[in-house]
């Protein structure tokens, strides 16, 4: 089963600062920030608990998975049984502080 996905409006502005910046920054780099978004979003509506469960968050259904080549993580939450998988940030957990959403 796939699960619908939902991205949370602050998730998809900091998606969206995040690949400018990366895109300026990392003009050399061979992974396209906004491209292995998009793959690893399509990974996690097929298998959702992937990822380690997120700690710092009151919910116990949150989860972070890597996008591969850069330092930031899908913070996640699957919800299976409504048939959807939502985002709620896309940051660095070298940031030493949590998302704010």
């Amino acid at each position: 089963m796939t699960l619908r996905i939902a991205i949370a409006p602050s998730a998809q502005v900091q998606l969206e600062e995040l690949a400018e910046w990366w895109q300026t920054h990392r003009p050399s780099a061979s992974t396209d920030l906004a491209t292995e978004f998009q793959r690893v979003v399509e990974v996690l509506a097929q298998m959702p608990f992937l990822g380690r469960p997120y700690r710092r968050r009151r919910s116990r259904n949150v989860r972070h998975y890597p996008i591969a080549g850069t330092p930031y993580h899908v913070f996640h939450a699957p919800t299976p049984d409504r048939g959807e998988l939502r985002v709620l940030a896309v940051w660095s957990v070298v940031r030493g502080e949590a998302p704010r959403s």
